[in-house]
């Protein structure tokens, strides 16, 4: 197994795992590979499992979405091979492309770096005209990072406030401080000082 990454994929959207699953894992080597099994209806941002069917698949396709914008965000694409995420996605019959699955696809092609500036503004759109906050949080999160890569940090500013705010309503501290150490990064001391 000489030459293997193994990486567990937890988003922070889902609750923790038990004993030494995860809820997805991400494996690097001659290629990169995402496994994702076993999802379950877990708890909405209330802490309830949907009661009807049909609400708790939906629960379950966002927890497989997390996971695979976790393997995304976590890989910052710079592999030609996220590509098979979007054909994936867009393979879809159009009656399933649910307006989080089309969100979900304006994120990985603006991490992909396909127009970032507009594909991210369009996944912050449909999340926040949908109500996935956390998913806006996350697209936020990796829109601010990627403006400061750029040097771009009075438009980050902006969006990691918003991120931030979003997290502390959902009791994510973890990401709240990650993004926190964004503004303490000497790129964006830098690009402020400009």
């Amino acid at each position: 197994m000489s030459g293997l990454a193994i990486e567990p994929l937890n988003p922070e959207i889902l609750p923790p795992p038990t004993g030494n699953y995860a809820h997805g894992v991400q494996v690097d080597g001659a290629q990169r590979m995402v496994f994702v099994s076993g999802q379950v209806p877990w708890g909405n941002e209330h802490g309830r499992v949907p009661e009807t069917f049909e609400a708790q698949c939906r629960m379950v396709w966002r927890n497989v979405l997390s996971v695979l914008a976790e393997a995304v965000s976590a890989a910052r694409l710079g592999d030609g091979r996220a590509n098979r995420l979007l054909e994936l996605m867009e393979s879809l019959p159009p009656i399933r492309r649910t307006p989080l699955y089309v969100a979900g696809a304006h994120r990985v092609r603006a991490l992909l770096g396909d127009e970032p500036d507009r594909e991210f503004a369009a996944a912050e759109t449909e999340f926040e005209s949908t109500s996935h906050l956390w998913e806006l949080a996350e697209t936020l999160r990796d829109h601010a990072q990627a403006l400061v890569r750029q040097g771009r940090t009075a438009e980050a500013g902006p969006l990691i406030d918003k991120a931030q705010q979003l997290y502390g309503r959902a009791g994510a501290t973890m990401r709240a401080a990650e993004l926190e150490r964004l503004r303490a990064t000497p790129l964006y001391d830098a690009a402020e000082a400009r």
